[in-house]
């Protein structure tokens, strides 16, 4: 009988420790769990919490972005605005340009024509009188200054007739250079340039003419009229060149500066 109760003892006892180590397990196991809840909670808040920054940083780079295409659109306009003002201003440059090279031309055909009047003065009395007198010498010279006087009142037509009758009549006047000239400032004036640039060559024609250098510079220009600006180049550095001493020298630079 008193076996029987040891050995009961002893079982129970036994009994007792495996159900306090289960319990231990299981507290454990729950700490764990709880341990492992809290872990979870914590890395849900702070996923929650870059989901929340990420939409801040997004709703910023939305508000970056349409503020940039203002901006694009602010200088699209203005640059439209700026490339419509530089046309403006070209085209005045230009006009004024033009306005200047008329004005120019006016103020050389006036000194051109002074000089022509005081060459035919001169022309005029240096005639020498003869028994039998030339009618073509003293018609020349009336006729001359008649042309003259017909082109300053713009009658251009009129006065490339004269001229052109004058060389018919005796090419070899001393003032035969100085009508082929003008026959050229006639055609020049009427802009018809190609026409003008044919009469303007055969000044050359006329060995030791005073008229070669401003001859010269006239056919650049009738080059430079035409758009052919290589050639009116090539003809206006051809001036500087032969005629470094000329009083059109600066004015074939200015034009040389003009052609583009």
């Amino acid at each position: 009988m008193t076996f029987s109760f040891k050995h009961f003892t002893l079982f129970f006892d036994d009994s007792l420790l495996n159900l306090r180590f289960t319990l231990r397990k299981l507290l454990f196991t729950a700490a764990s769990l709880s341990f492992i809840l809290f872990l979870l909670g914590c890395s849900g808040k702070k996923i929650t919490t870059l989901e929340e920054q990420v939409a801040v940083e997004n709703a910023r780079n939305a508000s970056l972005h349409a503020e940039i295409e203002t901006v694009k659109s602010d200088l699209n306009r203005a640059e439209s605005i700026n490339q419509t003002l530089l046309e403006e201003v070209k085209a005045k440059e230009q006009a004024i340009a033009e306005q200047e090279e008329v004005i120019s031309d006016l103020r050389f055909q006036n000194l051109e024509l002074k000089a022509a009047k005081e060459e035919a003065i001169t022309a005029q009395k240096a005639a020498k009188p003869s028994p039998k007198r030339e009618t073509l010498s003293g018609n020349f010279q009336n006729d001359y200054d008649r042309g003259l006087q017909k082109f300053r009142e713009k009658w251009y037509m009129e006065a490339a007739a004269i001229f052109k009758q004058l060389l018919r009549q005796n090419p070899n006047h001393q003032l035969a250079d100085n009508s082929q000239y003008w026959l050229g400032e006639c055609y020049y004036a009427m802009k018809q340039y190609e026409n003008a640039l044919a009469e303007f060559e055969k000044v050359f024609t006329f060995p030791g003419s005073n008229k070669a250098d401003v001859a010269q510079l006239k056919i650049g220009l009738c080059w430079k009229q035409l758009g052919k600006y290589p050639e009116a180049r090539e003809q206006l550095i051809r001036l500087l060149s032969s005629y470094p001493d000329s009083e059109y020298v600066s004015r074939a630079r200015d034009i040389l500066d003009q052609i583009p």
